[in-house]
């Protein structure tokens, strides 16, 4: 228990990060099964235009001040590059569900002329999200270049691929792998460890 209340005390700003797609797919779900407007007046107490500003102006907002606050405590020296791999990994990796929920909405909103604008906006929180997470990908390779276990120049393609749909979850989880037997053999603490 005390080594989870760590890990979340630890980890909490980054939270908003890793449920903003939820947020859209769930906003998206809720929209597609309650189309009556007194439903939504009913259960979440106001009208569905509040909520998705909140998604759009208010949950990026919070997640890029959380991933500020981050990059702020990696000059503090508080977090090895081999919790932040992890962390950026374990991020990418929970959101895909989220991600193919709304791949599935963007593709169904296509077939119909009336809901097309749809998937254009699907298409641009999806870059909020993308670049959400992709912030915390750039301070973990930043870290870890930093630390001398990555060369520049490699830390370099990898932020660029940390800001590309699916090929940053395929970077996020090479960097972990190919990092973690060097931070193994260098004696590096994971979190998990401590």
């Amino acid at each position: 228990m005390e080594k989870c209340e760590l890990y979340l005390k630890k980890y909490r700003k980054l939270i908003p990060t890793l449920i903003y797609p939820y947020s859209v797919a769930l906003f998206f779900l809720v929209m597609f099964f309650l189309r009556d407007e007194n439903m939504y007046r009913e259960i979440l107490g106001c009208g569905v235009e509040i909520i998705f500003l909140m998604i759009i102006i208010v949950f990026p907002f919070i997640g890029l001040i959380g991933n500020l606050r981050i990059h702020y405590q990696i000059k503090k020296e508080q977090w090895n590059y081999m919790e932040l791999l992890e962390v950026n990994m374990i991020i990418k990796c929970i959101q895909i569900p989220a991600y193919v929920v709304i791949f599935l909405f963007g593709i169904a909103f296509l077939l119909t002329i009336f809901t097309f604008a749809f998937s254009f906006i699907l298409v641009i929180l999806d870059c909020f999200g993308v670049f959400l997470s992709g912030m915390v990908a750039c301070i973990a390779i930043k870290r870890t270049v930093s630390e001398g276990a990555l060369n520049k120049g490699i830390g370099f393609l990898c932020k660029i691929g940390s800001f590309i749909f699916c090929l940053d979850v395929i970077v996020a989880i090479v960097l972990y792998i190919t990092k973690r037997d060097k931070a193994k053999k260098n004696d590096i603490n994971f979190v998990r460890g401590k």
